[in-house]
């Protein structure tokens, strides 16, 4: 492929999103910064090290997508391309039900972080 020119054009996003993988379904922090059918860039902290096959979980719509790693850069951005997805709130088996608690967990911290902030600011 002709660098720059794609098959499929990619929205620009700014989603907090996951990425897992290994048996143990380890996860990181990642932001997903263009999105399309075929593929994503993301961006992790620089110099972490994720392996060639992964799932990037998008909390917010609670999909997930299994993917491998096309293209890495030192600044943390990687290119991923699907190999398929899934919508977690069909989850059928142990490990999509695993990646959902991921969006499950992430939506309590937000919702406890915007708690603690409401109370911060309250009159008092």
């Amino acid at each position: 492929m002709i660098s720059g020119v794609r098959r499929a054009g990619r929205r620009r996003t700014l989603l907090k999103g996951k990425l897992a993988f290994g048996v143990e379904l380890f996860s990181i922090d990642c932001t997903i910064k263009d999105l399309s059918v075929k593929g994503a860039r993301v961006l992790i902290e620089s110099g972490t090290l994720v392996p060639t096959i992964v799932h990037l979980v998008d909390l917010r719509h609670r999909l997930a997508f299994e993917a491998e790693v096309a293209w890495r850069k030192a600044d943390g951005h990687l290119g991923l391309k699907f190999c398929g997805y899934y919508d977690l709130e069909r989850a059928r088996t142990l490990k999509l039900k695993a990646l959902r608690l991921l969006c499950v967990e992430s939506a309590l911290r937000s919702a406890s972080v915007a708690r603690d902030e409401t109370l911060s600011t309250a009159p008092g």
